[in-house]
């Protein structure tokens, strides 16, 4: 690739970051490639890039209209918790325990994530009584029995 040309190529040696930003950008003024779906897709190649501010927005544009809010919603808390976003990984939560397709597995989940939420930003008793909850619920979730050792 010539130093004039102003499309990246995927053998250049640009940053993959500024490869994942100049897409966005791409996209963002195309309303035909803006679909719920390519922002889910982004999302996951910034957070598989460990990116994870640029993945929680993307994650946060797809959930509107996506086929796969769940998977949406589990990216964005997963992504807010890392950031130390605690607010907005429990906003995601609230938003994804109201679909109406979840069961009662999915339910738990994004309950056990709200646990891990409010464990990650050091709330301990409130890590601990939903863990408890979840406990009475389901006593082989995850590993909600060593959630609860650990905080007890």
């Amino acid at each position: 690739q010539d130093a004039a040309s102003s499309t990246p190529s995927p053998a250049s040696h640009g940053e993959p970051r500024e490869v994942l930003e100049q897409i966005s950008n791409l996209v963002a003024g195309d309303a035909g490639e803006d679909s719920p779906e390519f922002h889910y897709n982004l999302g996951r190649a910034f957070m598989n890039r460990r990116e994870y501010a640029p993945a929680a927005d993307e994650f946060q544009k797809a959930a509107e209209g996506a086929a796969n809010k769940l998977e949406c919603y589990q990216s964005l808390i997963t992504c807010c918790r890392e950031l130390g976003q605690y607010d907005r990984a429990r906003q995601a939560v609230e938003h994804a325990v109201k679909l109406d397709s979840l069961t009662e597995a999915e339910r738990l989940g994004f309950t056990y994530e709200l646990g891990l939420v409010y464990k990650a930003q050091g709330d301990r008793k409130q890590a601990l009584k939903i863990f408890k909850k979840i406990f009475e619920r389901d006593k082989n979730f995850k590993s909600v029995a060593r959630e609860i050792r650990e905080l007890s």
